[in-house]
């Protein structure tokens, strides 16, 4: 049930009252997971899954990087493409306008007309045709794919060794989702030193 309602939230039905605004006041990457419980600071016992000191250095940079780069960026592209959505929407009607008074006035103020309704025409072109409103909510669900990825991880390393997966399970994992091979994986702590450094190679 709790991951029904999540996904609900994330995802609300047009014929349901919450439905997804066209233009949020605030851009944060789509949660389609139930929230996760606190869990206590990790302890070691005899058994380890395959965990070490290194390991658990390792996967957290790999969630440090996920976090700070490349959920980041996804959130700051799908600002830059609802800023976009925003002003078509408010320059198309405004474009309309002027080309229905500029035809009524006749005169000089035809040619005003035609060319605003030429803009009108390609804006409005660009935002239904172009579906921009869909490439924000690509570009926030792409956040949201890096959120739960850093959520994860944190939250596999926030249990003690003997309660986690493997720890090859989980590294094979995040590097098919990563889109990285395991040695790539390895040496993201070492090349994450690059700004320009990512953690997935997949989009």
């Amino acid at each position: 049930m709790a991951q029904v309602l999540a996904i609900d939230e994330a995802y609300p039905l047009p014929l349901l009252p919450g439905m997804l605004e066209k233009f949020p006041s605030e851009v944060k990457p789509a949660m389609w997971w139930p929230k996760r419980a606190a869990t206590a600071a990790p302890s070691r016992t005899e058994e380890d899954n395959g965990w070490s000191a290194e390991k658990e250095r390792e996967m957290a940079e790999v969630a440090r990087v996920v976090k700070e780069r490349d959920t980041a960026e996804y959130v700051r592209l799908s600002k830059l493409v609802l800023n976009c959505n925003r002003v078509m929407a408010v320059a198309g009607p405004i474009l309309m306008g002027a080309a229905t008074v500029g035809s009524a006035l006749g005169g000089s103020a035809t040619v005003v007309g035609v060319v605003a309704g030429a803009l009108a025409c390609i804006v409005n072109s660009f935002s239904h045709g172009g579906q921009v409103g869909m490439v924000f909510e690509m570009y926030r669900n792409n956040a949201g794919f890096y959120r739960l990825l850093d959520e994860s991880l944190s939250s596999s390393l926030g249990k003690p060794p003997a309660e986690r997966e493997h720890a090859d399970l989980v590294e094979t994992r995040v590097a098919l989702q990563l889109g990285r091979s395991i040695s790539s994986l390895r040496n993201l702590p070492t090349s994450s030193k690059d700004p320009k450094e990512f953690g997935s190679r997949l989009f």
